[in-house]
């Protein structure tokens, strides 16, 4: 069964203002996958 996506836009200060008691982390499956100057200027 699909599941429901609602995109919501944010800006990424409010992904890089964590809380001191907040956790980043990235998966282990996504940590081996290394961006080119393409990925990152698509993300920006």
């Amino acid at each position: 069964m699909a599941k429901n996506i609602d995109p919501e836009l944010k800006k990424i200060g409010n992904y890089l203002d964590l809380e001191d008691t907040s956790i980043f982390s990235i998966p282990e499956y996504q940590r081996a996958y290394s961006w080119e100057i393409k990925q990152c200027d698509k993300l920006w």
